[in-house]
């Protein structure tokens, strides 16, 4: 509550608002004002009702502040022994797809090359051989005269 016009969610450091008093509703701060002693049957400015002052926290409109606390231990036991129990569950083993079908189409593509690969290394033996002559060689003929040697050998 600020203390400077009395009103609430803001303090007095940071009000803009006229200043009120409490206590009889006059435009001087309540510490400024000229009533100094308990009034008997104070009326309330907020709620328009006599029997408390404006700061009174039974006041109706008073705001409550909800302060979102976690709850305790103890507390959320008590939540969790009121819960009927629920019947275990045995889970059920379902198979699950270890690879999608063109992921196998992919792999069955890679195998088969594989496949030639060998097959090429089996009816020409010296094709890495070869390959690494081709790799070092500079002109086209030399290339030609290493890929000639691999089909001459041929059997």
């Amino acid at each position: 509550m600020c203390f400077n016009c009395s009103e609430f969610f803001h303090s007095a450091r940071n009000c803009r608002c006229k200043s009120r008093c409490i206590k009889c509703n006059g435009p001087l701060e309540t510490r400024l004002g000229q009533i100094k002693t308990k009034i008997d049957n104070p009326t309330c400015f907020n709620c328009k009702e006599t029997g408390h002052l404006a700061s009174c926290r039974g006041c109706p409109k008073y705001p409550i502040i909800k302060q979102n606390k976690p709850p305790t231990c103890a507390q959320k036991l008590k939540a969790n022994m009121n819960k009927p129990e629920e019947p275990q569950q045995t889970p059920v083993n379902v198979p699950i797809s270890q690879a999608k079908s063109e992921d196998f189409s992919d792999f069955q593509r890679n195998f088969n090359a594989v496949r030639i690969i060998n097959d090429a290394f089996k009816r020409f033996p010296n094709l890495i051989e070869i390959s690494e002559k081709i790799k070092l060689g500079k002109i086209d003929t030399e290339i030609l005269n290493l890929l000639l040697q691999l089909t001459n050998n041929y059997p």
